[in-house]
């Protein structure tokens, strides 16, 4: 399975590494399985194309069946899709705490019934980000993020914004639900594993 790292779960990871395994598990308690997610970037407020804007990409019919399965999925069609096939494990990884916390120490982080918003001052490869965000368990088959990161790369001021929308879709990855290609799991980068 490939390693799923998305503006929601670099939230957790940092929200997480920063207080209590418990305690983070309790705030954002989620189901493994296989998960649906959209996401949305801006860049310097220019927003990011999407798998829908490229073209030569996708045929137009295949596109209009994704945003139609999205819409029906509770997702923002125009957004970037992606399937991934997650674990406990992937919720809940010391590894790759250990890992955000390396890069991001002393994280601010505010935990408060279902959500956990969080600042960080990062640094990764000699750049240094302003990291902020939140992330939102609305139950345990739906979580949604807002991130933000400035920062200075090559002298230039790049700030980044990202939302995520993530639902569950059931606990066997191999079985999507109707409508769902199980070929997407390749092609939109996750895995069925």
């Amino acid at each position: 399975m490939k390693n799923w790292f998305s503006p929601a779960a670099a939230g957790i990871v940092l929200a997480c590494a920063a207080i209590p395994t418990g305690a983070c598990a309790q705030s954002l308690d989620a189901r493994p399985g296989l998960w649906a997610e959209a996401s949305s970037s801006i860049i310097n407020g220019k927003a990011m194309p999407t798998i829908f804007d490229v073209k030569g990409g996708l045929p137009a019919g295949e596109k209009a069946r994704i945003k139609q399965v999205m819409a029906k999925l509770g997702l923002p069609p125009n957004w970037n899709p992606k399937l991934q096939c997650l674990t406990k494990a992937s919720f809940d990884s010391a590894e790759v705490i250990r890992k955000a916390a390396a890069s991001c120490p002393s994280p601010s982080v505010k935990a408060r019934g279902n959500e956990i918003s969080y600042s960080a001052r990062c640094q990764e490869q000699g750049t240094e980000a302003q990291v902020t965000g939140n992330v939102r368990a609305v139950s345990d088959t739906e979580i949604r993020s807002n991130s933000r990161v400035e920062a200075q790369v090559q002298g230039q001021k790049v700030v980044s914004e990202h939302q995520t929308v993530s639902k569950w879709l059931g606990a066997d990855c191999t079985q999507p639900p109707a409508g769902i290609d199980p070929q997407w799991l390749a092609g939109l980068g996750g895995s069925a594993e």
